[in-house]
C-alpha cells in the first residue's frame, strides 16, 4: 500500500498506524514502486500490511518527519541519511542484536544511542568507465593507479576519440541545478574518503576548524577534477542534467562518468534501448586516484531504515530481518536491481554497475561516504556554487581551494 505527503495534517492523518499494519516513511520517491511491491511481498508471505508512505521530490522530507513527530504520528519505520538519522537518535531503537548486524558492514552505527540504521542497500561512487571502450583501447583499468596515469588514459581516449565516435572522453556533470541536487556534491567525497578508513572522519572534522582542508590533499584533488573537467563535454558539464549524463553514456558517446552506482538501475528503467544498442557493454568502477595508494571505492548505504521507539516496534524488526533474508534479497537485488549489503547474498544485482561495487566491497577495498554527514544546506549552500565556479573555468586551483574553505567556515 502506498501513499503520498500532502499537507501536515494530511501527511500525520496518512500516518496513523491500524492495526495489523507498519508504516514505513520513505524520502527516496525514485525507489517508490520497488517499495510498493516488497510492501506486497511482505504480505503475502507474513499477512502483515506495510503502508509506504512516499515524500515526493520536492519535499523536504525532514520537514514532514517533524510533523508527524509534532502530531504523535510518527511512522514505525522512517528512512534518514547520514545528517539526519543522529538527530533523531534518542527516538530510534537500538537494533544492535538483529542477527542481521553481523552480516554487513554498513549499518549505522552511532556512538550514543548504538545501531540505528538498517541498510537497504548499498552504492558505489567512483569513475564508471566503458569497459568496451578500455577493451578498444587495449587499457587495463589496474594501470590506473594515480594522477599520472589517469590522466595518459585520458589523452590516449581523447587522441581517438572521432574513430570511438565518442562526444567526449567523460561525462560529467557541474550545472547549478545539478549540484543543487541530493548528490550533487558526490564529487567532493572524493576529497574526504579515498584511500580512508570507513571509520576515519578526520578530514571531516576539519571542516570544522579555521583551516578547514587539508593544503596538499586538497591541491592534489583539485588538479585532478581539472582533469574531469577538461576532457568532459562542456555543454553537459556546464548546463546538462543528470538524465543528459545518464542517456549519454548509456548510447556509448562517452568513456567515462562520474555517477555513482544508482545510475545502472536508473539506464535501466529509462535509457534501456539505447543501453541495448550499445550492446550492454560491461561497466566498472576507477577509483579516485588523485594521489598515489588510493585504491578504494566509496561505497555506502544513501539512506537508512529507522525503527522509531513508539511505533510497531517488534513487527518492525521482524519485516527488517525479513528484508535480510533469502525470499526478500532475491527481490530486493535480483529483480529490482539494488546491491546488497549483506555478505550472506548469493543473488547478483541486475545493476551493470553491481559487478564492480560488490568486487571492491569484497577486498575491503571501500571508503565511507562522509560527504553525507554535511548539512543539506552547507552541501547545497557551501560547496556546490564553488564547484560550479571552478567547473566555469572562473577560478585557479588556489583560488578554488580559498574560496570552498571561506564557503565551508562561514557556512
Amino acid at each position: 500500500m502506498l501513499t503520498g505527503c500532502g499537507s501536515a495534517a494530511s501527511a500525520a492523518a496518512s500516518a496513523a498506524d491500524a492495526s495489523g499494519t507498519i508504516t514505513l516513511f520513505n524520502s527516496d520517491p525514485t525507489i517508490s514502486d520497488e517499495l510498493g511491491a516488497l510492501a506486497k511481498a511482505y504480505e503475502k508471505e507474513r499477512g502483515v500490511q506495510i503502508k509506504v508512505i512516499n515524500c515526493p521530490t520536492s519535499a523536504d522530507s525532514q520537514a514532514i518527519l517533524k510533523q508527524y513527530y509534532r502530531s504523535g504520528n510518527l511512522p514505525d519505520i522512517i528512512s534518514c541519511d547520514a545528517s539526519a538519522l543522529d538527530s533523531w537518535g534518542s527516538l530510534l531503537t537500538d537494533l544492535s542484536g538483529q542477527s542481521w548486524c553481523s552480516d554487513t558492514d554498513y549499518a549505522y552505527t552511532s556512538s550514543k544511542y548504538g545501531t540505528i540504521g538498517f541498510p537497504y542497500c548499498i552504492e558505489g561512487i567512483g569513475i564508471a568507465y566503458n569497459a568496451e571502450i578500455l577493451k578498444k583501447l587495449n587499457i587495463d583499468p589496474s594501470f590506473v593507479k594515480d594522477t599520472e596515469t589517469f590522466t595518459s588514459v585520458l589523452f590516449v581516449a581523447y587522441s581517438l576519440r572521432d574513430s570511438l565516435k565518442l562526444t567526449s572522453v567523460v561525462a560529467c556533470c557541474a550545472s547549478p541545478a545539478y549540484l543543487s541536487s541530493a548528490r550533487g556534491t558526490q564529487l567532493f567525497g572524493a576529497y574526504l574518503d579515498s584511500g580512508q578508513e570507513r571509520s576515519n572522519t578526520a578530514l571531516l572534522d576539519k571542516l570544522s576548524t579555521d583551516e578547514p582542508l587539508e593544503h596538499d590533499r586538497a591541491f592534489d584533488y583539485a588538479f585532478y577534477l581539472s582533469l574531469i573537467q577538461h576532457f568532459s563535454d562542456k555543454e553537459l558539464l556546464l548546463s546538462g542534467t543528470y538524465e543528459d549524463q545518464l542517456s549519454g553514456f548509456a548510447k556509448g558517446d562517452y568513456a567515462f562518468i562520474t555517477q555513482g552506482s544508482w545510475a545502472g538501475r536508473d539506464i535501466l528503467k529509462k535509457f534501456a534501448d539505447a543501453y541495448s544498442s550499445s550492446g550492454n557493454f560491461d561497466i566498472g568502477y576507477l577509483p579516485f586516484t588523485f594521489q598515489s595508494g588510493l585504491d578504494t571505492l566509496l561505497v555506502d548505504a544513501p539512506l537508512w531504515w529507522a525503527v522509531t521507539k513508539g511505533g510497531s516496534v517488534e513487527e518492525s524488526q521482524r519485516f527488517l530481518s525479513w528484508c535480510s533474508g533469502e525470499s526478500a534479497q532475491k527481490l530486493l537485488v535480483e529483480d529490482m536491481g539494488f546491491i546488497s549489503p549483506f555478505r550472506s547474498c548469493k543473488y547478483k544485482s541486475s545493476n551493470p554497475f553491481a559487478p564492480s561495487v560488490e568486487q571492491f566491497s569484497a577486498r575491503g577495498k571501500t571508503s565511507g561516504w562522509h560527504w553525507m554527514a554535511l548539512s543539506p544546506g552547507m552541501r547545497t549552500n557551501a560547496v556546490a556554487p564553488v564547484l560550479n565556479d571552478y567547473a566555469q573555468g572562473k577560478l585557479g586551483i588556489e583560488e578554488f581551494l580559498t574560496n570552498l574553505s571561506k564557503r565551508i567556515r562561514a557556512y
